[in-house]
């Protein structure tokens, strides 16, 4: 999947170009970490654009079903990115929930893949890495 401005998901997919699309583009273009169902109503509320969760839900499902947004699950919950050819790993503190995207060695992470993929005869097209752990703050806190 190639990086996709957020002004042209519609043209792309030959789809109805919505508000709700056109927002959707900017909110994950605007995000360095994956986002929830419930953090876009709350940044949709913000904005003063007032619209369901289903419908949120729906607009997901969509751009999910058309490789426009990943969902992954984060401690349960069901979070969105934008689909781009730069794989993206995460920290994921188990105790305060903070999210911190991080950069692996692209060198070291493709031979890697590949050796699992050759291994297993399996083809990857794309990966999701998070680790889990305590940031900075709360693991001072156990101290």
């Amino acid at each position: 999947m190639v990086n996709i401005d957020p002004n042209k998901i519609c043209s792309v997919l030959k789809c109805r170009q919505t508000k709700l699309r056109m927002i959707l583009g900017h909110i994950f273009n605007n995000n360095k970490v994956p986002i929830s169902a419930l953090d876009i109503q709350q940044i949709l509320k913000s904005q003063n654009f007032k619209i369901n969760r289903t419908t949120i839900y729906r607009e997901l499902k969509f751009l999910t079903q058309n490789y426009i947004i990943n969902k992954i699950q984060i401690d349960g919950i069901s979070k969105y990115e934008f689909n781009s050819t730069n794989q993206k790993s995460y920290l994921i503190c188990t105790q305060c929930h903070k999210v911190t995207p991080v950069e692996i060695d692209d060198k070291i992470f493709k031979s890697e893949s590949q050796k699992i993929s050759k291994k297993n005869k399996f083809i990857i097209y794309r990966h999701s890495l998070i680790f889990f752990g305590h940031c900075h703050k709360c693991s001072q806190n156990h101290l």
